[in-house]
């Protein structure tokens, strides 16, 4: 299967729209992408949502950092409806598609 960003060949992974540790779940829509963009797209999300709460997020974080940053964001369930509205605004810029199915 294609990455529907790089379009790069071989194993991609299903990237959510908006990610479970912000509220997402599995009826949301989702992207088939390889592990490089899976990662950026990630990172970008997790970019915002830091950044919205008052945290500068290092770009150069290890995977590992990534995983445990989003189990602290995924705490502040007062903020899901917020992080969903940025997370379609994030598939918008990166997809070009706002909905969520």
């Amino acid at each position: 299967m294609n990455c529907q960003l790089c379009e790069e060949k071989g194993k991609t992974q299903c990237s959510h729209d908006i990610p479970k540790y912000i509220g997402g779940t599995d009826k949301d829509g989702r992207h088939n992408l390889c592990e490089d963009c899976h990662k950026k797209y990630d990172k970008k999300h997790l970019k915002i949502f830091l950044e919205f709460v008052g945290e500068k997020f290092n770009e150069d974080c290890m995977w590992f950092e990534v995983k445990a940053l989003q189990i602290e964001i995924s705490k502040l369930k007062n903020l899901h409806s917020t992080f969903r509205d940025m997370a379609k605004q994030i598939k918008k810029e990166v997809f070009g598609d706002d909905s969520v199915s």
